[in-house]
């Protein structure tokens, strides 16, 4: 696996990864997976977690770039965050459905 140089807004950061998409998705999931302390709001569980999402999503610009040279490159190649986050989730609820298969709680 190569290394990679991903920055979007807030995000800097150094991933290993087969090839520059596949390091914007796992730089998308690792601000997706961040938890962000609400418990003083009073939101309901899918307005929390829309809000932690959102908050990540803020971390981004409209681009995500990834280099195998370093960070602020020219030639880094671009991606739209916003590509990137759907395809991110299509993944989690792709994987979340595959749990519950496998623990017998939805059938196909």
């Amino acid at each position: 696996m190569a290394k990679y140089y991903v920055e979007s807004g807030e995000i800097r950061l150094i991933v290993q990864a087969e090839d520059p998409r596949m390091a914007a998705l796992w730089t998308m999931h690792s601000a997706m997976e961040q938890t962000v302390s609400l418990d003083a709001l009073d939101l309901s569980n899918d307005q929390l977690e829309d809000f932690k999402k959102m908050d990540s999503v803020a971390q981004f610009s409209r681009q995500i770039s990834v280099s195998e040279i370093g960070l602020g490159r020219a030639e880094a190649g671009q991606f739209e965050a916003l590509e990137i986050m759907i395809e991110w989730n299509q993944l989690a609820v792709a994987l979340a459905r595959l749990e519950r298969l496998i623990d017998g709680q939805e059938t196909s």
